[in-house]
């Protein structure tokens, strides 16, 4: 299912309304090409209004990580930790030998 997005403007605040899945590939792109297109036009307050996400992936995290970067200039690891602070995660990404041996193996046989 393809990521539809509507934007429209609400007392000076671009809002951008989100509708499917946010995974690698198309739908993490055009929503990249979105928020850059909003900087780039000069937008400085951006809401991303994500209702309607029925489902994000890794890549789609980190597509929302960047475009929070490229908003702010704040570096992607301070994102990501503030994220993991807030979620309840350990202070750093972390695996044992053990876990990255077994996703290593997971996907290499996909």
């Amino acid at each position: 299912m393809a990521l539809k997005m509507t934007q429209r403007e609400v007392d000076g605040v671009s809002v951008v309304a989100l509708d499917g899945r946010i995974v690698l590939g198309e739908e993490s792109n055009a929503l990249r090409e979105k928020v850059k297109s909003l900087i780039a036009g000069g937008k400085k307050k951006i809401v991303l209004n994500m209702d309607n996400v029925t489902f994000i992936d890794s890549a789609g995290l980190g597509t929302l990580v960047a475009a929070h970067h490229h908003r702010t200039n704040v570096p992607h690891g301070k994102i990501h930790a503030e994220l993991r602070r807030l979620c309840g995660g350990p202070p750093s990404a972390q695996a044992t030998i053990e876990q990255l041996e077994e996703r290593i193996a997971t996907i290499q046989t996909l």
